[in-house]
């Protein structure tokens, strides 16, 4: 369903490769995507295995990247370099919602929980300043995208070039493309199996 999956702005200069499947988990061993967090709430952040076979858990440095709601705006930050003491700041605003996941150097993910989390009132000074000029996208299809239907988003607003996320909860990848320096119109021809 169309609302189910997100086009969203990378407010960030990495270029994540996404591989078939997920190739660890990762949880907020204190918050469920339920429990609220705190704007400049620190959180403690835990890699396992994905299954028994595999002898890594990733690879060095470790990101987690925001997809932040309602202005569809992604942040990426630096949350450690050793998988077994890695921390995350929140530097949302109150009243977002988070779709969050960890990726490590190679661009492999932690996979996306099946919800968002709900950013509430807390510390203030580590939030960074409001963006001036957000993006707006309007999409030709406000419904379900079925399978291998395209779908067309028009952005206005922002800064050119535009970086374009697309995810969606319980997803093991996530789809990035960068637009040309003139391009205001992107089609996404929707690979997600059918009923998703």
């Amino acid at each position: 369903m169309l609302g189910r999956l997100f086009a969203l702005f990378c407010s960030c200069h990495f270029v994540i490769h996404c591989h078939a499947g997920q190739a660890f988990d990762w949880t907020i061993p204190d918050a469920v995507p339920e429990t609220p967090l705190q704007e400049c709430g620190t959180y403690n952040i835990t890699l396992s295995r994905v299954n028994v076979t595999n002898k890594e858990i990733g690879t060095p440095p470790y990101y987690m990247m925001v997809i932040a709601l309602p202005n569809a705006v992604s942040t990426v930050s630096h949350i450690g370099d050793d998988s077994s003491n890695l921390s995350w700041q929140v530097q949302n605003r109150r009243g977002g919602r988070l779709l969050l996941t960890v990726f490590d150097s190679n661009g492999q993910t932690g996979g996306f929980p099946n919800t968002f989390y709900n950013v509430v009132a807390g510390q203030t000074q580590c939030l960074p300043p409001m963006l001036p000029d957000l993006p707006v996208i309007t999409a030709n299809v406000t419904t379900t995208v079925n399978t291998c239907d395209p779908w067309g988003l028009f952005i206005t607003g922002g800064v050119k070039p535009y970086n374009i996320t697309l995810a969606t909860p319980t997803s093991p990848s996530m789809t990035n493309v960068t637009m040309g320096p003139d391009d205001n119109f992107y089609s996404y021809i929707n690979r997600a199996s059918p009923g998703t």
